[in-house]
């Protein structure tokens, strides 16, 4: 059976031997696609003209537009077991076998429940499986490689038959277009999720609250290097601010009295919205007032609208006195500072990570 496949291909290809002193010439023209997409159809023999690549595509659209992925892969692997006679078998065998694996990969996302979700996540399926390098090697620009990186790597150059080349190149170039269309829905994805992480980067940066030095190191400790996301929780380690501090005697207040304060949150914990837009958290707080005596209290985090603490203990003032006072904070060190080099990095990171979700090594 395979030998009459051959002799069919073999002799459905004799009407191209006339073109094959015309189709010499530079590998580019076989292989690059803005070479390839330039080709008259006109120009082609029928034989070849259902073999380019934007043919071929066309001839294809409509069962992609249905979703018809697994019956699409099937197809194209058995047309290339039976015109494939032309290309050296090494070659042959690479290629075949990862066709073979593309509708492998295919058919297992579509016997899932959950195909279109698995397809969404651009996991499975490889779609830079059929990418087309050039050689970087200025001496050799007329190279290119099919597979490259992996035991199916194949070499195209000028000692190949443009025959055979044609037929790994368009083959490829339509493939690759092909798996382009399967993982538009992926891409769609990752734009969405690349505008949100970056949403969330810009808002844990600007509208979070300060980290000094020594807390970045601390909470980056436990920050996932895999995540696209900021942490949602922050320590907050020995953290100082400008405050003011309202003191109350016998909690009258029209007996306030106002005074200007250093405040230390030497510990606490800070939980972020799903949208970084806002925080809640609790701190420890030990306030040094311009006009009364060291205290000790809880400070409570309102995200962008503010921070207010109590002082609920401090040392007795000259009167004997232990009045408690209530603390207004401002994060003026957020004002003052953009954001810190290493989320900056952090963000960068995260966001080449989603990019990469689409083309998997």
């Amino acid at each position: 059976m395979n030998a009459c496949r051959n002799v069919k291909a073999l002799l459905s290809l004799a009407a191209l031997v006339p073109c094959v002193a015309t189709a010499q010439g530079p590998v580019a023209r076989d292989c690059e696609a803005s070479s390839v997409d330039t080709i008259d159809l006109a120009s082609m023999p029928p034989a070849w003209q259902a073999r380019l690549p934007q043919t071929a595509y066309a001839g294809i659209v409509d069962r992609i537009t249905r979703g018809q992925w697994v019956e699409l892969a099937d197809s194209v692997v058995l047309e290339f077991d039976e015109e494939s006679a032309m290309i050296p078998a090494g070659a042959r065998q690479s290629f075949a076998a990862n066709l073979r694996r593309m509708r492998d990969e295919i058919t297992f996302v579509y016997r899932q429940p959950n195909a279109e979700a698995l397809q969404r996540t651009a996991r499975v399926v490889r779609q830079d499986r059929f990418r087309i390098e050039r050689s970087s090697n200025t001496s050799t620009p007329d190279v290119y490689y099919l597979f490259r990186g992996t035991p199916d790597s194949t070499v195209i150059d000028a000692g190949m038959d443009s025959l055979a080349r044609r037929g790994l190149c368009w083959r490829a170039l339509t493939a690759r277009r092909m798996l382009t269309a399967y993982g538009a829905l992926a891409r769609e994805e990752a734009v969405k999720a690349l505008h949100e992480a970056a949403r969330n980067w810009d808002n844990y940066g600007e509208r979070g609250y300060s980290q000094f030095p020594w807390e970045l190191a601390i909470n980056g400790l436990w920050f996932d290097a895999a995540a696209v996301n900021p942490p949602r929780w922050q320590l907050v380690v020995a953290h100082p601010a400008v405050s003011m501090e309202f003191t109350t005697r016998d909690l009258h207040l029209d007996q306030l009295i106002r005074s200007n304060a250093v405040t230390l949150e030497p510990l606490g914990l800070i939980r972020y919205s799903s949208t970084f837009v806002n925080y809640v958290g609790l701190s420890a707080l030990v306030s040094l007032p311009s006009d009364e005596r060291v205290g000790a209290g809880l400070l409570a985090h309102i995200g962008t609208y503010g921070k207010i603490g109590y002082v609920f203990w401090r040392s007795r003032n000259e009167s004997g006195r232990r009045d408690p006072a209530v603390v207004i904070s401002a994060d003026l060190f957020q004002f003052f500072s953009s954001m810190p080099g290493r989320l900056q990095r952090e963000k960068e990171l995260a966001l080449r990570r989603i990019r990469q979700r689409v083309v998997q090594p």
